[in-house]
């Protein structure tokens, strides 16, 4: 019997499509996917 669930993947990628960090969580939950892309975001340079 195999157990398989769902899971959610976040990824925060910079301008040439090249993976900075990723989020792999069970459930959704808005706020720690907004605060990983901020801290993404603050650790590898600005929005653009």
């Amino acid at each position: 019997m195999l157990n398989l669930y769902f899971c959610y993947l976040y990824r925060a990628v910079d301008k040439w499509g090249n993976t900075v960090d990723f989020l792999l969580t069970r459930r959704t939950r808005r706020m720690s996917a907004q605060s990983f892309l901020i801290k993404a975001i603050k650790n590898n340079g600005r929005q653009r």
